[in-house]
């Protein structure tokens, strides 16, 4: 505001009482008017918090009606199924994470579980990691890890049997511990066991070859494995040892 006490500002300088006057008399009409705007504001606020209270309620009134006509609510169980497939992680497999699809797809609404329980393609690709705390060499056992070893064959077997007749693909982890202890080797060797049990069913494998997977090729060949197209087992061995006399590495390639 330009006045004639505009030489005062920035300055120290102490106004006399007949500045001061003069000043409150310059004042005056923007003090008024600074009331005035903030009267007005209140009264805005006022209206908005009283609107958006009003809108909330209608919201929650109609939110239930709306999601019946909802389009997602109307599409075909068999759309679904296509997109909760399409949910998958990179690469199409599922993971034990409960953050990922297909296990956050049973945390969503009933209707949602049901589909995802009734699709056994969303379960038949599996990429089966053993957690790091069930891989250390720990020879006193430890009632957590025996829990969680029991959780992880429990889910291991309950994709198997969400996947229904459906063909598998299966990948397992590349790289173990190289001093597991006993329990540890037993851990795998009952995943592969079950693995095997419907091999009938593989149609894609990425299998690590560590010695507890080593006595369940004895089991498998041409016959048992009907629906195979793709099988990759891998690690350091020689090509002459005693793995190389598996049947399953005598099958013909077609």
């Amino acid at each position: 505001m330009e006045s004639q006490f505009s030489h005062f500002y920035n300055t120290n300088r102490i106004p006399s009482d007949e500045d001061l006057v003069e000043i409150q008399q310059l004042l005056a009409p923007s003090t008024a008017k600074l009331a005035q705007l903030d009267a007005e504001l209140n009264a805005a606020e006022a209206t908005v918090a009283r609107l958006k209270t009003e809108r909330e309620a209608i919201v929650a009134l109609t939110r239930p009606l709306s999601s019946l006509a909802s389009l997602i609510r109307r599409m075909p169980q068999e759309i679904m199924e296509r997109i909760f497939v399409q949910s998958l992680p990179a690469g199409g497999y599922g993971t034990f994470n409960p953050c990922d699809s297909p296990l956050v797809l049973l945390r969503v609404c009933r209707l949602w579980r049901e589909i995802a329980l009734g699709a056994p393609e969303l379960w038949s690709s599996i990429d089966i990691v053993i957690p790091v705390q069930l891989l250390s060499a720990v020879r006193t056992p430890d009632p957590k890890n025996q829990q969680r070893v029991a959780s992880l064959l429990a889910e291991v077997n309950r994709w198997l049997v969400r996947s229904g007749s459906h063909p598998l693909s299966i990948r397992t982890p590349e790289k173990f511990s190289s001093n597991l202890n006993e329990s540890r080797e037993e851990i795998l060797d009952k995943i592969y066991s079950s693995l095997a049990l419907h091999s009938h069913r593989w149609r894609s494998g990425d299998y690590y070859l560590h010695r507890a997977a080593v006595p369940v090729l004895d089991h498998l060949d041409a016959g048992t494995l009907p629906r195979l197209r793709h099988l990759r087992l891998f690690n350091y061995f020689s090509a002459r040892g005693p793995l190389s006399k598996k049947k399953i590495f005598t099958m013909p390639v077609s």
